[in-house]
C-alpha cells in the first residue's frame, strides 16, 4: 500500500512483536475510509502478531472463553460500522441515480405589445402576437398584462398543470376597442348635448324675432305665414318685400322646400281665419292660418324669379293639415293670378340662413 495516500498514526509497539509493515493511517480516500477496510487491516495486524510472533502464547490464551469473548466483542463495532457505511453508500447511490424534478412550463401569448407580470413579479415585454415561457411551480398563478402605453390591462388567473405546458392567452385588443367605443359614445353624447343646448338657445332667440331655422337644411323660415288670403302675385310680393329679423332677402319657397318642413308625427292644433278647426303637421312649431301655402314652382318646375307673368297658369301649392302632406297644382286667373276656386291661400316666406 502506498504510504503517500495515508497519513501516519503512531501506535505503541507490541513487546516482542514485529512491527506492522504498513503504518495505520488517517484515511484520505473513500475506499480506504471504509470501516470494513480499517477492520480488515487491524485484523491482519493482530493475526500477524498473535499467530506468527507469539503463536504458543496465543493458542494458550484462545483456550480461555473470556479471552475469546473479548476478541469477538472488540470486532463487533467494526462490523456494525461497516454495515452502516454500506447502507449509507446504497442510499447515496440511489439518490445519485434519481433524476431531478422538472417544473412545468407556463406559456403566455399576447395579441398586442404588452408588459407582463407573474404573481406581481415583472417578467418583461412580449411583442404583438408573440409569447414567453417560464418554469413555475404547479398550482394557481396570476398573469397580468398591460399595453405599452399603460392604458389598457388584463388580469387573468391560471392554474398550471403539474406536468407539461399550460398556455395563457392575453387579449388586449377587445379591451382597447371597448374603451375607445365608450369614449367615442361619451364624446357623441356630449356633442349632442351641446348641440341641443345651442339649438335651444337659437330657437329662443329666433322665437323672439319671429323666425325658425331648419337644422336639416339650413333654411330660415318666417315663424308665421301672411295671416290673410293672398293671390299668387300678392304672395310673391309679400315675401319679396318682407323685412324681418334684420334680413330683406326673403322669397316665396319652392314646392320641395315646403315638402321638407312637413312632418306627419307633429300635431299643431288651430283654426283658420274662418273658424275652421285644423291640425297642422309642420316642423318648427310654425304658425299657419290657412288651408294652403303657395309656392314659386310652376307645374313644369320652372320658377318665375321675378314679378312678371309666369309661363303657366298652374302653380304648386301645399296643404299641411292633411295627414299625408298633400301637394297639388293651383289654377290661377291671369292677369290677377288669383286662385279661381279657393281663397284660403297663404304666403310662408323663406331665406338661406347665413347669407
Amino acid at each position: 500500500m502506498d504510504a503517500g495516500l495515508l497519513g501516519k498514526v503512531n501506535l505503541p509497539p507490541v513487546p516482542g512483536a514485529a512491527q506492522f509493515p504498513y503504518p495505520l493511517t488517517r484515511c484520505r480516500t473513500d475506499f480506504l475510509c471504509h470501516p470494513s477496510m480499517i477492520g480488515l487491516v487491524f485484523a491482519l495486524y493482530l493475526a500477524h502478531t498473535l499467530f506468527v510472533v507469539r503463536k504458543a502464547e496465543t493458542m494458550h490464551l484462545f483456550r480461555k472463553p473470556s479471552v475469546l469473548l473479548l476478541v469477538v466483542t472488540a470486532l463487533l463495532p467494526f462490523s456494525a460500522a461497516a454495515r452502516a457505511q454500506q447502507d449509507a453508500d446504497v442510499t447515496v447511490i440511489i439518490k445519485a441515480k434519481t433524476k431531478p424534478t422538472t417544473l412545468p412550463t407556463l406559456l403566455v401569448l399576447c395579441d398586442l405589445v404588452c408588459d407582463w407580470k407573474l404573481d406581481g413579479e415583472v417578467k418583461g415585454r412580449i411583442d404583438a402576437g408573440g409569447s414567453a415561457k417560464v418554469k413555475v411551480e404547479p398550482g394557481q398563478h396570476m398573469v397580468e398584462a398591460t399595453t405599452e402605453d399603460g392604458i389598457d390591462g388584463v388580469k387573468q388567473p391560471s392554474t398550471v398543470k403539474p406536468t407539461g405546458q399550460t398556455m395563457v392567452t392575453i387579449e388586449l385588443q377587445p379591451v382597447r376597442d371597448s374603451r375607445l367605443i365608450a369614449q367615442q359614445e361619451l364624446r357623441d353624447q356630449e356633442a349632442q348635448a351641446r348641440a341641443a343646448k345651442e339649438q335651444a338657445a337659437l330657437d329662443a332667440r329666433e322665437e323672439a324675432i319671429g323666425v325658425w331655422t331648419d337644422p336639416a337644411t339650413g333654411l330660415m323660415w318666417t315663424k308665421k305665414d301672411s295671416g290673410r288670403a293672398v293671390s299668387w302675385l300678392e304672395a310673391f310680393h309679400y315675401c319679396q318685400n318682407l323685412q324681418l329679423a334684420g334680413h330683406s332677402d326673403w322669397r316665396l319657397p319652392e314646392i320641395d322646400e315646403l315638402l321638407g318642413i312637413y312632418d306627419s308625427s307633429i300635431d299643431i292644433p288651430g283654426s283658420s281665419d274662418r273658424g275652421k278647426k285644423l291640425t297642422w303637421h309642420v316642423k318648427g312649431n310654425l304658425k299657419l292660418s290657412g288651408d294652403v301655402e303657395v309656392s314659386n314652382t310652376t307645374e313644369t318646375g320652372v320658377t318665375t324669379g321675378d314679378s312678371h307673368a309666369p309661363p303657366s297658369k298652374l302653380f304648386w301649392a301645399m296643404e299641411f293639415f292633411e295627414s299625408w302632406g298633400k301637394r297639388f297644382t293651383m289654377l290661377v286667373d291671369i292677369p290677377s293670378y288669383a286662385p279661381t276656386w279657393n281663397n284660403e291661400n297663404r304666403a310662408l316666406c323663406v331665406r338661406r340662413s347665413g347669407e
